[in-house]
């Protein structure tokens, strides 16, 4: 009797399939994919975006709340005090300009004449020079000037840059660079 029965869910089964059009078995096919995937990728992947969105959330919320507590008023100085620390003195200001010239030549940037002020910042404990340089060279030695006078002479700061070219076919640009030298004073 088992094994009629077994007989009929066949014969049934090889009769559903010869009867429902290939495509609706495609369509069956397809859904069951999808709904694989969904469970499979994106069910999981939801879960995590919503636990990141809690973790952005409790961050900024307490970002706010430090935001709102002064730092001790000793940690402000401490942190002010080594920071002019890192500066070069004004003592040093001719041989931090002589050597932002020798960076230039080693780049094969040619600097013809340049502009130095110095002025004192009354909100803070510095020496700014500001430093326009009429310069000229290839982008790259200009670009390799730049990146060496920065990565060497601590405190120095580039303000703006602007090239001119004479003709479109020459190599050779022509350039302004406003650089700001920022400077202790001696006893700080």
């Amino acid at each position: 009797m088992a094994g009629s029965r077994l007989q009929v869910v066949g014969w049934r089964a090889r009769r559903l399939v010869d009867v429902v059009n290939p495509l609706v078995w495609l369509a069956a096919g397809l859904t069951l994919v999808e709904v694989l995937f969904y469970f499979g990728l994106l069910a999981p992947l939801h879960r995590h975006e919503a636990a990141l969105l809690d973790d952005a959330l409790r961050h900024r919320q307490s970002k706010t709340d430090r935001e709102h507590e002064k730092p001790a008023p000793h940690l402000l100085a401490t942190d002010m005090t080594t920071f002019y620390k890192t500066l070069p003195r004004t003592t040093d200001a001719s041989r931090m300009l002589r050597q932002l010239h020798e960076i230039a030549d080693e780049a094969g940037a040619w600097i013809d004449q340049a502009d130095y002020r110095p002025f004192r910042d009354n909100d803070s404990k510095l020496v700014l020079y500001e430093i326009t340089l009429p310069a000229k060279g290839t982008y790259p030695e200009l670009r390799q000037f730049l990146a060496r006078a920065i990565r060497e002479l601590p405190g120095l700061a580039v303000e703006g840059v602007a090239f001119h070219r004479q003709r479109v076919d020459e190599a050779e640009l022509d350039a302004q660079i406003k650089l700001t030298l920022f400077m202790s004073t001696p006893g700080m």
